[in-house]
Formats: C-alpha cells, structure tokens, sequence
C-alpha cells in the first residue's frame, strides 16, 4: 500500500524545469477575511446566511493541497488512492474528492488539488484531512488518517491605506524642481 510522505498548503507551486524540484509559495496556516464597510461583521453574516437557509459564504483564496507518495516497496509497482477533506471547525465535510495515485513509471508521486474559493460555515480551525484506504472487509471503504493540516480562519479589520514617501538618502536634502516644488 503507498505511503504517505508529506502534505502542504500554499498559494502557488512553482517546478523547475530541469529538475525535479518544486518551490512553494506562500504557504497557508491562516486566511483572514478582511472586514469592511460592505462586511463589517462575519459571524453576522454567516449566522444571516443560516437563516436565509444557506451553509456559508465563499471566500476567495487561492489554494492548493499538494501531497507526496511512494512505494510502500521501491522495487514493486503499485497503484492506490487517496481522500482529501476539508472539516469545519464543527465537524462537518464540506469538501471530499478522491484521488489515484499511481506508482507504476515511478517510485514517488506528488497530487495536487486547488480551489479559488472556500466555503466556510464559522470562524476557526478549518481542518485539511489527507486519508488513505484501509485493508477492507466487505464492501463499505474504510479510510485511516494520514495528516490533518489546520487552517485558521478569523476576521480582522482591513488595513488602512498608507500613504508612502520615497526614501530620502541620509545626509540629502530634498532638490528644488525648476518647475516649481521640490523634489527627491
């Protein structure tokens, strides 16, 4: 049965072309949802969506899971599958998908999965959940747990734009422009 190697969560996955070799960018622990004049209150809104019969709201992120896999025995090809879910902090899947994973042409595999947007329910630890099936008996799959990653979601007010300067050189003093004003 394949092994689990590791499993992340970033913004973007960049290969190198000659290699096998990945950089990943912006790596997820955290997603906060900036309030404002047109979302002051989250829990408000989601508790309104509730009421109004809806699960949530979606917010756009940029997100991709990426996990590796290998041969359980280097020298035997072998095909297997895995299950990525997405908990809420209550409890409740609100994203499943199946994946093969195929270690025949090589020993190791990477699977990815992305999503512009999430749904969340409540705020707090949203939970990535990698699984892979168990030796079963009968016909009901069983699953076994490989890694839980924690997503935190939480509200924050946005920044406030700042106004930015260009950096004056220590020692200098702002030039007169001919045309009137100073300048850097």
């Amino acid at each position: 049965m394949a092994k689990h190697a590791w499993t992340i969560l970033c913004e973007k996955v960049l290969q190198d072309s000659e290699s096998p070799l990945y950089t990943f960018v912006d790596v997820y622990d955290r997603l906060t949802i900036n309030t404002s004049a047109e979302l002051p209150d989250v829990e408000a809104k989601l508790d309104e969506v509730k009421k109004g019969g809806g699960r949530g709201i979606g917010v756009p992120a940029r997100i991709r899971l990426v996990t590796q896999w290998f041969r359980s025995d280097i020298s035997q090809p072998e095909e297997s599958k895995c299950r990525i879910r997405l908990v809420d902090p209550l409890g409740d899947i609100l994203f499943e998908q199946k994946i093969s994973i195929e270690l025949v042409e090589s020993p190791l595999q990477r699977v990815a999965i992305r999503a512009s947007a999430i749904n969340i329910t409540v705020l707090g630890y949203y939970w990535w959940v990698v699984e892979k099936p168990k030796a079963t008996q009968g016909k009901r799959e069983q699953w076994t747990e490989v890694t839980r990653l924690p997503l935190l979601i939480h509200a924050a007010p946005s920044p406030s734009p700042r106004v930015s300067r260009a950096p004056q050189r220590p020692g200098s003093s702002p030039r007169k422009d001919p045309r009137g004003g100073a300048r850097r």
